[in-house]
């Protein structure tokens, strides 16, 4: 896992935000962005498997990809 630093300095270019809220059997469709994402659990558990690493985002978590 790697790290990510954000300064106060410089922060990064938001292009979109939105909210999602989904059932117990959703799934994302597999695709490759030529961005970053980031994503915030505010309630409830996300699943990401990335490069065949899962990753369990709890309440109060982020995972950046």
């Amino acid at each position: 896992m790697n790290h990510v630093t954000l300064s106060g300095g410089h922060y990064p270019l938001v292009h979109d935000m939105g909210f999602t809220k989904v059932g117990e059997n959703w799934y994302h469709p597999d695709r490759v962005l030529d961005y970053n994402v980031f994503i915030y659990s505010y309630e409830g558990y996300v699943q990401v498997l990335e490069h065949d690493v899962e990753y369990l985002i709890k309440p109060g978590d982020f995972l950046f990809l």
